[in-house]
């Protein structure tokens, strides 16, 4: 199969119909498509260049000084849904406090 020119996808699932469709290669975090790997519909290649597993979500955000009170109400019900996460989900690492 030839393809003519670059899919474009900002949906996981979108990527995930094209390339169990035979549309090419893509990247996403294992979680997405582990059923399609269970069932055999996709294969993983070029593992030399796997992403690490990370078990945390990260934030980034310009500073803790002055934060505007929409961006503290998340990074505070983000911190305290982590930390409620059952532990055989989630490795806790340098959390900020509120």
């Amino acid at each position: 199969m030839h393809v003519e020119g670059p899919l474009i996808a900002s949906e996981p699932g979108i990527a995930i119909t094209a390339a169990t469709d035979g549309a090419g290669l893509m990247q996403l975090p294992v979680p997405y498509i582990a059923p399609e790997l269970t069932a055999g519909r996709l294969v993983t290649i070029l593992t030399d260049w796997d992403q690490p597993q990370v078990d945390a979500f990260f934030l980034y955000y310009p500073s803790r000084r002055q934060m505007r009170p929409p961006l503290k109400a998340l990074v505070d019900f983000l911190c305290e849904a982590y930390r409620q996460a059952p532990a055989s989900k989630i490795v806790l690492s340098s959390l900020p406090s509120a």
